[in-house]
C-alpha cells in the first residue's frame, strides 16, 4: 500500500513541475486514472484524506479518488467498506478545527459526506440529518451548517438523479 502511495505522490509532484512537458503530463494522468480504478485506491485515499497535514496535491487527488468511488463505484463496496468510509470521513470532519483547516478542505470533506448521505439516507443511514443537526447545535456550528448546505445542493442537483420522493424526504427534515 505504501509503495502505491509513494508512486502516486511522485507522479503528482512530477505533474505539477513547470518543466514537465505536456506529453508526460498526459502519461501521468493515464497512470493516475489507472490507480484510481484499483480496488485498494479508495482505502489508500481514505488514509491520506484523514491526515489533513499531508502534501496538498496528494490530499486533493485522494479526495477526488474518494469522490470517484462514492459517485461511480459505490455498488462495488461491501457494506463494511461503506461503513468504514462513511465513519472515517464523518469522524475526521467532525473533529476538524474550523480555525486551522482551510475552508476548501472543509468543504471537500462536506461534499464527500453529502454524496454518501444522498446515497444512504434514509434507508442505510437513517441518522444522517440528525448527525448534521447535532453538529449545528455544538461548537462545530460552522461544520454543521456547511454540511447541511452542501447536502441540500447535492440533493437538488440533477446528478445521480435523486428521485422526487427522496428529495421530499430530505426536505421534510
Amino acid at each position: 500500500m505504501s509503495s502505491s502511495l509513494a508512486m502516486v505522490e511522485a507522479l503528482l509532484q512530477e505533474f505539477h513541475q513547470p518543466a514537465t512537458p505536456n506529453i508526460r503530463k498526459r502519461e501521468i494522468e493515464t497512470e493516475l486514472i489507472a490507480f484510481r480504478g484499483q480496488t485498494s485506491a479508495w482505502q489508500i485515499s481514505l488514509q491520506v484524506a484523514a491526515s489533513i497535514d499531508t502534501n496538498p496535491y496528494l490530499w486533493f487527488f485522494s479526495t477526488s479518488t474518494l469522490e470517484h468511488w462514492i459517485s461511480r463505484r459505490w455498488t462495488h463496496l461491501t457494506a463494511n467498506e461503506k461503513t468504514l468510509l462513511r465513519e472515517t470521513l464523518w469522524n475526521t470532519y467532525a473533529n476538524l478545527s474550523v480555525a486551522n483547516v482551510p475552508r476548501r478542505q472543509r468543504d471537500t470533506f462536506a461534499q464527500l459526506i453529502a454524496l454518501i448521505g444522498k446515497r444512504e439516507f434514509p434507508d442505510d443511514h437513517p441518522n444522517y440529518i440528525v448527525h448534521c443537526l447535532e453538529l449545528v447545535r455544538s461548537e462545530k456550528f460552522v461544520l454543521g451548517i456547511t454540511l447541511l448546505r452542501i447536502t441540500s445542493e447535492e440533493v437538488l442537483s440533477n446528478r445521480d438523479c435523486v428521485t422526487t420522493e427522496r428529495q421530499s424526504y430530505f426536505h421534510s427534515w
